[in-house]
């Protein structure tokens, strides 16, 4: 594909990724009188159409290695690497029911963010140092227990481009230990495909790889986080294209 081509596929592909955003987050922010599941049912909708009309458009597929792995209404804190978009929208098909660990000023954008609000993610000002923890732990609490969730936590805590490394923060790991819950890790390499930055995307085929549940029992936070990141980057490592 050359250059031209990808600039105007991508293109293509921006306008209908901001038409299906737009007209799904008014549509889920509308039913915030129904119940949550039938909001979440509305972005998986979403989700799904959105990697539908990339494969269309920009011939940029995924597979899924480990779906063995996948948590089945079994609470769990999920933690990965982030790279791009992508991972955001498949995630919504591969853990659910889920609940993302995101900053709150995302949910005071127009339409887009009272979507997202209207999801009931884990809000957190990240700012706030401790008390961004507490609200993690307080809320993240709530959502494993209560309604059983996956807990979604990039602990990079941004999108990292490729060829740089991010520090991971200890957050989802402390979430894990004290909710005695599994870490299930994952791993993809879709910033090869849908960089972090313009229009391009690259026609291939992304993978996403789910590991194995990390046990918490007896483990300190640190321990737990040293072997969610040291699973996260080697896997990273061994599925990056050749």
């Amino acid at each position: 594909m050359s250059a031209a081509e990808g600039t105007i596929r991508g293109l293509i592909y921006w306008v209908f990724y901001v038409t299906l955003s737009l007209s799904f987050m008014a549509i889920i922010t509308l039913a915030i009188i129904l119940p949550l599941r039938t909001r979440f049912n509305l972005s998986k909708h979403y989700s799904w159409s959105c990697l539908f009309f990339l494969r269309w458009i920009c011939r940029v597929d995924f597979e899924i290695e480990g779906k063995e792995n996948i948590p089945i209404n079994t609470p769990a804190v999920a933690m990965g690497n982030h790279q791009s978009i992508w991972e955001t929208l498949a995630a919504q098909l591969i853990f659910i029911p889920n609940a993302w660990v995101l900053k709150r000023e995302l949910m005071w954008i127009p339409i887009f963010g009272w979507g997202i609000a209207a999801l009931k993610p884990i809000a957190i000002k990240r700012a706030s140092g401790r008390k961004a923890v507490d609200q993690l732990l307080s809320q993240g609490f709530q959502k494993l227990h209560d309604d059983k969730s996956v807990v979604m936590i990039f602990p990079e805590g941004t999108r990292i481009d490729i060829g740089e490394t991010g520090k991971y923060k200890i957050g989802g790991a402390l979430l894990a230990q004290r909710a005695k819950v599994p870490v299930i890790p994952f791993a993809h390499n879709a910033g090869f495909y849908w960089r972090k930055r313009g229009l391009i995307k690259t026609p291939g085929k992304i993978k996403i790889v789910i590991g194995e549940a990390i046990s918490t029992e007896g483990k300190s936070a640190a321990q737990i986080m040293r072997e969610t990141e040291k699973w996260i980057r080697e896997t990273q490592k061994r599925i990056e294209p050749s």
